[in-house]
């Protein structure tokens, strides 16, 4: 790992599914309609599937909760996460050393 490693923690991407039940518009359609990975910095990278449009786009977002202000459609998209939550990794301090006893 470099100094100037982005993500020290080196904590993994988590994948996901955007998740349609309506499709207001009829362009995207419903079910599965994109692919994505949210990174542990809060970005978030989708693939948009296409089958209604032909357009599989890759958009980089600020965070995921950015792609459902923008489509989330007031509730009728979700996601689905594929992978756990990544545990949270916690720094072990070096024992106090122990005053010895007079």
């Amino acid at each position: 790992m470099r100094d100037d490693d982005p993500d020290p923690v080196g904590e993994e991407p988590r994948r996901f599914v955007l998740h349609r039940w309506a499709d207001a518009s009829g362009v995207s359609g419903t079910g599965r309609i994109a692919y994505g990975v949210a990174w542990s910095d809060g970005r978030a990278i989708t693939r948009w599937i296409g089958s209604t449009t032909g357009v599989q786009q890759i958009c980089v977002w600020d965070s995921v909760e950015e792609i459902l202000r923008i489509h989330g459609h007031g509730g009728q998209t979700e996601i689905h996460w594929l992978d756990e939550a990544p545990a949270f990794r916690m720094a072990v301090a070096a024992p106090a050393p122990v005053e010895p006893i007079s």
